[in-house]
């Protein structure tokens, strides 16, 4: 064996490609170079089907052997079937199948050649290193996709309030001072809308907290149907949610938001008639002196909003 085809083997073994179809490319140009002339392939093992279908090859082939064709699996084994061969002129050929650890089948190599017996002990001997080693990359890349999606939905799990679903507040906080940078360049203009159900702890006494809670849920439900893909939701406190209108142009634009809103809310309302209209605060990013001040600001609007609702409504009573 040639000192490249060690070296290809131990990097194999030392998992150091960036990804399977780098390692798959190298080990197949490592059996093209090191076999007998003929044909090398690398299939995967379609569990649905139970079939092989290629995934790489290398050689002189044809269209019969290209991308994606199916390689039939007789008696439970990788072998090409009759057809195939003769369809090729194949008079002799390996096949190794690639295991996982716990034995299933993921994919198999393949030597094909049109020469009779063109195959010795020692060319058995490297496929089936390369099937082995390949099955081991196979395995770890599945491994770190797994470990990436976890890891991904933990950290969806840490940013996210499990209550509402709606992103937690340091989710949201990140996401303005984002935002708050881009509109200080003046590189778009945004806008913040905060909101609270009024008299929550009044729902809580009359209903119950978790028909509260629940009326809680449908606002948010409503405030992420009715924001864009580029806004951003969050639930800053217990009472207070917000968004952040990306591209938003002054007050009228965030009032608009709002009343889609309002709309999409009394909609919910005619299902669930406890469910109150939230108070809203408003504030524009630009022009603020920093991202916690925009909050502050949108914060002391909705209180002087709510402020009014009250003085309102003790109007409505003493009348």
């Amino acid at each position: 064996m040639s000192a490249a085809a060690v070296t290809v083997l131990a990097r194999l073994a030392e998992r150091t490609y960036q990804s399977f179809s780098e390692a798959a490319g190298q080990a197949l140009d490592l059996l093209e170079e090191s076999l007998p002339p003929g044909v090398v392939a690398l299939g995967r093992f379609d569990e649905d089907e139970r079939v092989y279908r290629v995934l790489d090859v290398r050689g002189a082939t044809s269209e019969a052997l290209a991308r994606g064709t199916v390689l039939p699996m007789p008696r439970e084994a990788p072998n090409p079937d009759v057809e195939l061969l003769d369809a090729l002129a194949i008079r002799s050929w390996l096949a190794v199948p690639l295991l996982a650890s716990n034995g299933d089948a993921l994919g198999a190599l393949w030597a094909l050649s049109t020469d009779e017996n063109a195959y010795r002990e020692e060319d058995w001997a490297l496929v089936a290193v390369c099937a082995r080693l390949l099955a081991a990359e196979w395995e770890g890349v599945q491994l770190r996709a797994d470990l990436r999606r976890l890891r991904e939905q933990l950290r969806d799990r840490d940013r996210t309030d499990h209550v509402t679903g709606l992103p937690n507040r340091q989710s949201f906080l990140e996401a303005l001072e984002r935002e708050w940078r881009l509109c200080k360049r003046g590189a778009v203009e945004s806008h913040m809308v905060v909101l609270k159900l009024p008299n929550r702890s009044e729902i809580e006494e009359r209903y119950g907290e978790a028909m509260a809670t629940l009326m809680l849920k449908d606002v948010a439900e409503a405030l992420q149907a009715v924001a864009r893909k580029t806004d951003h939701t969050g639930r800053l406190d217990d009472e207070l949610m917000g968004v952040i209108l990306v591209g938003c142009k002054g007050r009228e634009g965030a009032e608009a938001f709002v009343s889609r809103l309002c709309s999409r809310i009394a909609h919910v309302a005619r299902e669930r008639p406890e469910v109150p209209h939230p108070v809203f605060g408003f504030s524009p990013l630009g022009g603020i002196e920093e991202p916690v001040a925009v909050l502050e600001a949108a914060r002391a609007d909705l209180e002087t909003a709510a402020a009014a609702l009250a003085a309102e409504r003790e109007a409505e009573l003493a009348s």
